[in-house]
């Protein structure tokens, strides 16, 4: 077991499969639970001149790889735009595993954050020594939409 190096872990990352489909040529990103990221919207669009961001758009969830055998998943998944939610799905296990959105973004608007928590409120069993170990989330094909600016 190699605990803390991920150049050496990263063969136990369950691959991302949905609706029976691996992705494997897609660009993927992957949460796991209790973690987010903010992206500086006005920085991405200053390095894309002439062009605006319209929306964010993925899908994801759990993927139907990960091994419910010990550890039972269970994530809430959140998506603010200048700390205000815009999309939320809490309680996602494998039965109802995905999550789908496309994000509308103003002109004026500055941050994006993603942010996945363990669950909320499954009943299924875990392990209570750790049940957050199995929370692998993915968001399959993020895109940030441009558009020709305005002005």
């Amino acid at each position: 077991v190699y605990r803390g190096d991920i150049t050496k872990q990263h063969d136990t990352i369950p691959p991302a499969i949905f609706r029976g489909q691996t992705y494997e040529d897609k660009p993927i990103m992957m949460i796991h639970s209790n973690s987010g990221i903010t992206f500086d919207l006005q920085a991405i669009r200053q390095s894309l001149s002439g062009l605006d961001l319209t929306c964010f758009t993925a899908f994801g969830g759990l993927s139907e790889s990960l091994n419910t055998a010990t550890l039972s998943p269970d994530v809430d998944f959140w998506v603010l735009v200048d700390g205000q939610v815009r999309y939320e799905k809490k309680a996602i296990i494998i039965k109802n595993n995905e999550v789908e959105f496309n994000i509308e973004l103003g002109l004026q608007e500055r941050f994006l954050t993603l942010i996945v928590t363990d669950g909320s409120g499954s009943d299924q069993p875990v392990r209570r020594d750790a049940p957050w170990n199995n929370d692998f989330f993915y968001l399959i094909d993020p895109q940030l939409g441009i558009a020709a600016a305005s002005n």
